[in-house]
């Protein structure tokens, strides 16, 4: 069993969103199956042999055998077993698979009798690596399937009803959503069954696998907060970025369980079997450096990649720089046409400033970030359309220039 939990100030140190608002019930399976926000009417009862193994921040709740799943009993007005009647709710969790048997059951909450039609459910399907999501209240219903096709290993899950549609989202990223004419009302006797069902039927069996960071809200989140509770497990989080040539990047990755990495090609990098090498391009261009993440866990190999353009400065002029005479702040064109900034960037070794001035003198924009653009903003507001002046002062071989011109902002 692995155990990685950080401590800061004496509380445990989550690398999971802080979306909080309308949490009915959380479980991080940091080792129990308690209630995060300290509810004990929300307390997970284990059926069969549950365990904790590594999981995307701390540990995660192991279901090894199909017997195995938890139960979270209903009862009372507070319970999380609520939620699923005709309210808004999100469900969201992350689970890693571990093998590809049949149709297997993430979250469940049906009666007891099997053959009342007012049930909810979310299913991985191994063999076609498909989730599936389904509400149901007689013969009104909606199900759906999303075949997945990234190469992580953890897949964050999210369902959210919002009034009369039902929307799925994997990985942050909205996939599918469905509406019927009226909300559908899913309440039954039933208990809310975490990694199985009481009602298996065919070539449908509970999960074998691990479940992490398991959250019930009494509301519906938008796609901005869906999006922020995802942390990108098994991924690279710097951006693709840009380079000159003999400069290096430091690689942040977010891997909690990872063991083996392999990044290649292995030439540029510094320790290609670690998590988070430098590297160093040698060639100028579009350069792809990708990692391959393993586990001890399970036989996913998770894999992700980070592009970097690479400019050999010495190809470039520094005499000359070159700016656009107009662009258009209004968010509705092309995103190269949203900001004025210096065309040639690369061009420019050592900037010393770049400003630009309203037509009284005004200074409304400065940086000596090369990369940095101007939004058409001062102060956070627009600035009305006309004629703006800039002026540009760097270094090309050893000598200070100063260039100045004017562009116009079009709304």
């Amino acid at each position: 069993m692995r155990n990685t939990l950080f401590f800061l100030l004496g509380l445990p140190f989550s690398l999971f969103g802080q979306t909080a608002d309308g949490l009915v019930a959380h479980y991080l399976f940091d080792g129990n199956l308690g209630d995060a926000q300290g509810s004990s009417e929300n307390l997970g009862v284990q059926e069969g042999a549950v365990d904790y193994d590594c999981g995307v921040s701390g540990e995660a709740l192991y279901l090894a055998t199909a017997p195995d799943l938890v139960r979270i009993p209903g009862g009372s007005s507070t319970n999380v077993n609520r939620l699923f009647s005709d309210l808004d709710f999100t469900v969201s969790f992350y689970f890693k698979p571990i093998g590809d048997n049949g149709t297997q059951y993430l979250l469940s909450k049906r009666s007891t009798d099997c053959a009342v039609e007012r049930y909810f459910n979310i299913r991985y399907v191994g063999g076609s690596n498909t989730i599936q999501t389904e509400i149901r209240e007689g013969s009104v219903a909606i199900e759906m399937s999303y075949p997945i096709r990234n190469a992580a290993c953890w897949q964050h899950v999210t369902v959210r009803r919002r009034d009369r549609e039902l929307r799925l989202f994997v990985n942050g990223e909205s996939v599918a959503a469905e509406t019927t004419s009226g909300r559908i009302d899913a309440e039954n006797d039933g208990d809310l069954l975490v990694g199985g069902t009481n009602c298996l039927t065919g070539a449908e069996e509970n999960f074998i696998g691990l479940l992490d960071d398991l959250r019930f809200y009494g509301r519906a989140l938008d796609q901005d907060e869906v999006a922020g509770i995802f942390t990108r497990p098994d991924q690279i989080l710097n951006p693709d970025t840009r380079l000159f040539l003999g400069e290096s990047v430091e690689i942040d990755l977010n891997s909690n369980c990872g063991t083996d990495f392999t990044w290649t090609p292995p030439a540029d990098v510094a320790t290609p079997n670690i998590a988070e090498p430098v590297i160093t391009p040698t060639q100028a261009g579009r350069q792809v450096y990708a990692v391959a993440i393993a586990d001890d866990q399970s036989n996913c190999i998770a894999r992700d990649s980070i592009e970097i353009t690479v400019v050999d400065p010495s190809s470039l002029n520094c005499d000359k720089v070159y700016f656009p005479r107009a662009f258009t702040p209004n968010g509705v064109g092309p995103e190269e046409n949203e900001t004025f900034g210096i065309s040639n960037p690369f061009a420019v070794r050592q900037l010393v400033s770049l400003e630009i001035f309203d037509r009284y003198g005004a200074q409304v924009f400065s940086t000596a970030d090369v990369f940095e653009r101007w939004d058409g903003n001062f102060r956070n507001e627009p600035v009305n359309p006309g004629v703006m002046l800039w002026r540009i002062i760097y270094l090309c071989e050893g000598q200070e220039i100063v260039r100045t011109g004017n562009v116009t902002i079009l709304r």
